[in-house]
């Protein structure tokens, strides 16, 4: 078992309550984001033994400090939860490459790679970085 953070708006949190379980909702993902939120699915797909086609949840490894921006709009009610898991049920993900394929943006490996792909000559496709 390990030990993760999320954070959720007080509506996903009552929803929870009532049904016994949280659950990732698309309702609340914006339309352009939908094609790399099923990046993700595919990836946990091919990844997760126990992972069953719904849409995700983030989680963090760390917790989160919610005074920072960037968790929720400004008078946003919110919960952050400490949850205990199965590390094998979660496929973990680094925040700002993530940020990379949510804006469909290619990951290079090294400056050199980076220079070579703006110049239509990288080996790698941006769907392979």
């Amino acid at each position: 078992m390990a030990t993760f953070w999320t954070n959720q708006t007080i509506e996903a949190w009552n929803e929870a309550l009532n049904k016994g379980y949280l659950v990732g909702n698309p309702d609340y993902i914006w339309e352009e984001f939908k094609e790399p939120y099923h990046w993700m699915m595919e990836q946990m797909k091919k990844r997760l033994h126990y992972y069953n086609g719904e849409y995700p949840i983030w989680v963090w490894t760390e917790k989160p400090d919610l005074r920072r921006s960037g968790h929720f709009n400004r008078g946003t009610y919110a919960v952050r939860l400490q949850v205990e898991m199965p590390s094998e049920h979660v496929l973990l993900s680094d925040f700002d490459a993530w940020h990379m394929v949510l804006n469909d943006g290619f990951l290079p490996l090294t400056w050199e790679e980076d220079e070579l792909y703006d110049k239509g000559q990288s080996k790698r496709k941006k769907e392979e970085s």
